[in-house]
């Protein structure tokens, strides 16, 4: 029996901050539960492979929705990473009704080695393998929430853009 699967995972800074991803895995069809969980918990654990080599913030958690997909947690804090930053990367998706479609990932705490030089005034490097590797994902194994997948024919193996932003959030003080 088919069964739709998700996974998140939530990433810690150097300043115990923390922010969460989700993914869609979509509906994964198995000889049983036992197989599609499986199948689930591979693609989830190749993500994380993939984002721990495109961020310097390190793994808190992460979870799959119908079964406990083990630890995938970093121990201890990382030296330098801001949950707070993060990289917005534009990708081609292969929506069939717009040519031109593009869906945007998120990268919090990311490496320094996704911009030109490293530095993100310069902008993204869209050759980064690690990069590549990670935005590859969303080709087959990982999906937008309208079902889209990441089309790696167009742009840079799937990246159209990237940039650097802050989320940090505003200090409120109380009375």
């Amino acid at each position: 029996m088919p069964s739709d699967w998700y996974g998140g995972v939530t990433l810690i800074d150097y300043d115990s901050k923390k922010t969460s991803l989700r993914f869609t895995i979509g509906t994964l069809t198995g000889v049983s539960l036992a197989d599609e969980a499986q199948e689930a918990y591979n693609r989830m654990d190749g993500l994380i492979s993939a984002l721990k080599a495109v961020t310097d913030a390190n793994v808190a958690s992460a979870f799959l929705r119908m079964e406990d997909p083990g630890d995938w947690a970093d121990e201890g804090l990382p030296s330098d990473a801001d949950v707070s930053d993060e990289a917005v990367i534009s990708v081609h998706t292969n929506d069939s009704l717009r040519e031109a479609e593009v869906d945007q990932l998120r990268i919090p705490g990311p490496k320094r080695a996704l911009w030109v030089n490293s530095n993100p005034s310069n902008g993204l490097n869209k050759t980064n393998s690690d990069l590549q590797a990670y935005v590859a994902l969303f080709e087959e194994d990982f999906m937008f929430s309208d079902g889209e997948h990441v089309n790696t024919d167009e742009g840079t193996e799937g990246i159209a853009g990237g940039y650097w932003r802050s989320v940090k959030k505003a200090i409120r003080k109380t009375s």
